[in-house]
Order: C-alpha cells, then structure tokens, then sequence
C-alpha cells in the first residue's frame, strides 16, 4: 500500500524540522564565537572579556560578561569615559534561523546587550547605562546598533557629564561602515572646562591589513570650547562648525594608494584678541606604496614600543616609500584673521631616478632632498595681516633673549618688536622675497632639480644653484 503525501505538506514539513532543530546547533556555534571573540580581546589587549556565565537554551541564550580594562589599554583615555573597573554585561542572543526578538529576521543570530542590574533595579557596576543590539545574517553581514544614555562620571581631578549617543552600522567581510551622533559631552579638569556640542561622524571603509584602510571618513562639530573658570578672559577658544573629511582609495591593483584631507571651519575664537574665519585647507596625496606604507607605520610602532632610534627603523621603509615617486599637494590654504586673509597653495613630487644610489643612510642629508624633490609654494597675505605675524614673531624673539630682572616693560617690548618687523619685512621686500603687490604680499618658491627661485630669483641652498 503507497502512502501519497503533497509535496508541499513535505517542504512545510521540512521547514518545521529545520525551525525546530537549527536553533540549538546555531546555538552552540554562537556561544563557541562569543568565547572566540573575549579571547582575542584579550590576546590583542584591547579589553579583558570574561565568560562568567553562559545559559544555552533550544532557542534562546544567556551570557554574562565580566569586562575590564586591559592593563596595556591607554589610562586617561579608560579613565575619561569612568571605565576604570570591571562592568557586568548581560547579553541575551536568539538563535536563528528564525528570530522575533527585534521584528521577524531570518539569519544566523540576533543579540541584545545592555548593563547588569542589581536586585533593586539600579546599575550593577557599569559606569554609564547603554543598550546594544546586533544582528547576524547567514552571508556573515553583522548589523549594528546601539545607545549610551546619558550620565555624569566623576574621579580625581576630573567631572564628565553626557548627554548620550546613538551609533549603528554594518560589518561585512572587510567592510565597515558606522554612523554615530552625540549630543553635547562636557569635561572639567580643575578650573579648565572642555565642551563638544552637536558631534557627527560617519566612516565607510575597507580592511585591508592593521595600517591600511581605504575608505571615507568624516567629522562634523557644531562647537568646541575651552573656558577657564579663574582667568580673566574666561574663553581661551571656542569653535564653530568644523567639518573634516578623510578619503583614501586603492588603484586597481591595489597596490598604490590616494587620498585627500579637507578641513573647514565657520569661526575659531582664541582669547579675546583673535578670531579666525572662513577657514579652509584641502591636501591630497598620490602614488603612496601599500606595502611600503604598512612597513612604515610598524617600524615606527616598534620604535616607541622598544624605545629604538625613530630613524633607524623607519629609513628603509622611506626609501621604499620614495621609489614609487609619491606626491603631496595643498590645493587650498585660506582663512581671514581678524578680517585680513591668508591663502596659500602647494606641492611637491619625488624623482625616483634621482634616488639612484642613495641608501636610507643618505636621507639626513639636505643634498639628497633637494636633489630627489620637485615642487612649488605660492602664498598670499594681506600686509596687516603679514606685519601682524611679524610682530608676534619679533615679540617671542625678544622675550626669550630677555630674562630675570632684565625684563623689559611691555610697551618698549611692543615697539621694539614693530621696529624690528617692519625692518624685516622691508628687507625682504627689497631683495625680493616678498612682492609688493598693493594690499598684500606674496611669495612663490620654486624648486626643480636642486634648483630653488623665489618670485623667479634662483638662490643657492645647501651649497647648490
């Protein structure tokens, strides 16, 4: 006797078997990543990351979390947001392939974080109150998201008060991108306060090894400030609308990289004296080498953890860096200082053929610079503006040729330093370093092959022409 069954009565029968027994094998390969993961914490020395406690269920998981500072981790910077001792984390995952914890998801995992509690509903050890949610979906994309509530931490010397933040993101393969937004994060140190208002940021990029990461990053603040409680002038500065965006890119072998800084600012007040507006700089840079690039950073990185020679560990790396011919340009200086303005352009390639028998013992020596460099530098600046500068420069010239009881009054320092400034600018106009050109002076330097002209005029350096 043939039993005929519906094909379709068999795949819901399929899908009830895997509903029912995926979860626990998804189960066990959670909890063996969670203990992966605490473990490489710890071996990186990022956190301390303890399993106390894991509660594995058909269709649900429990952990506890015991989360330290790593003693190899930077003091002040733990010691800044209060996490200056361990935190109990509860941690509760849904296995998949199935999940209503957060809405219906189908994927490898979903998980919630958030601080212990103790019996009477209060923070068990955790110096502020967040929430963490996660999920994992079965291509390996990990989706992100979480809140810091806000809250106020006090220690020595130091009060820290919150607003809170929120991030999310997405982490897939090498892939990371991350948004996070705070709201107003205010520090005071003794008499001095610090305060970020309206904090934005956003990064997209790739992993490709410890020290590379193309991608884009960017950094928006509405405000920040300095104020001292004791003195005179309360501000010492105060920023408005900084914006700042990192781009790099790999070419198509992957082997070359590029990339660009800019920077721009609404408004910088330093004390009472100076204000600048307006600002702007943009900087690129091409033909970077990967590998010589991450060769580089390591030898620099194991020199100040070895307290090795900074030279003597980065030379090679350099000269592997100027074989491929990289080249920096400032394609934009500008700001207005006090109502006057500044603005300034510039860039500079390296001659790989002119490297030609040098050693990484040869890169002290000017010679060798000039020789291997090629660039220009162009600069503007309004004459109240440069004589400005001048005096400035004159005054700190005179205060540390002055000492002890020889001090001068501040009226003479004044007017001995604008005598000398104007002297100093006169004799740079007059050899033409400095061109006149009606409300402002400007400057350009070229150097080509050992070669250096100043507004056309070639001038000796280091002994070449």
């Amino acid at each position: 006797m043939k039993i005929r069954i519906k094909k379709s009565r068999i795949v819901l029968l399929t899908l009830a078997v895997l509903l029912v027994g995926l979860p626990p094998v998804f189960g066990m390969l959670t909890e063996s990543a969670v203990r992966n993961q605490a473990e490489t914490l710890r071996n990186e020395g990022r956190l301390l990351v303890t399993v106390e406690e894991y509660d594995r269920g058909w269709f649900s998981s429990r952990a506890l979390l015991s989360i330290a500072p790593s003693p190899d981790g930077d003091p002040d910077r733990q010691a800044l947001i209060g996490f200056v001792e361990p935190m109990t984390v509860v941690v509760d995952f849904e296995h998949g392939p199935l999940s209503v914890q957060s809405g219906i998801f189908f994927g490898f995992s979903e998980l919630h974080a958030r601080p212990a509690l103790s019996a009477d509903g209060t923070l068990l050890d955790a110096p502020f109150d967040f929430e963490f949610h996660a999920q994992s979906n079965f291509g390996g994309t990990l989706n992100f998201a979480g809140e810091v509530r806000p809250f106020d931490s006090a220690g020595p010397g130091f009060a820290l008060s919150s607003s809170g933040g929120r991030f999310h993101g997405t982490v897939a393969g090498a892939r990371t991108q991350v948004e996070v937004d705070a709201e107003t994060l205010q520090l005071t140190q003794g008499d001095v306060t610090y305060s970020l208002l309206g904090v934005r940021g956003a990064a997209d990029t790739e992993r490709v090894s410890r020290y590379v990461m193309p991608g884009v990053m960017t950094l928006e603040i509405d405000r920040m400030a300095m104020d001292r409680e004791a003195a005179e002038q309360r501000t010492v500065f105060d920023v408005r609308a900084l914006a700042a965006e990192y781009s790099t890119a790999l070419d198509d072998a992957r082997s070359r990289l590029e990339g660009a800084v800019k920077v721009g600012l609404e408004r910088l007040r330093l004390g009472s004296d100076t204000e600048v507006t307006n600002a702007r700089v943009e900087t690129a840079a091409e033909r970077i080498d990967v590998a010589a690039l991450a060769a580089y950073l390591s030898a620099a990185e194991r020199a100040a953890e070895n307290g090795l020679p900074f030279a003597d560990e980065v030379e090679p790396a350099l000269m592997r860096l100027l074989a491929e011919g990289p080249a920096i340009t400032l394609d934009t200086l500008r700001f207005d200082m006090n109502g006057e303005a500044l603005e300034a352009n510039a860039e500079a390639t390296v001659d790989p053929a002119s490297l030609s028998g040098a050693s990484a013992t040869d890169l002290g020596d000017p010679t060798l610079w000039m020789r291997v460099l090629d660039g220009r530098a162009e600069l503007v600046v309004a004459k109240t503006l440069a004589e400005e500068i001048a005096v400035s420069i004159a005054k700190a010239q005179i205060g540390g040729g002055v000492a002890g009881d020889d001090s001068m009054p501040g009226q003479s320092v004044d007017a001995l330093a604008r005598a000398q400034a104007g002297l100093a600018i006169a004799v740079l106009a007059a050899q033409g370093v400095l061109e006149d050109t009606g409300d402002a002076y400007r400057t350009e330097l070229r150097l080509e092959k050992g070669s250096v002209a100043v507004n056309g005029q070639r001038l000796p350096f280091f002994g070449l022409q």
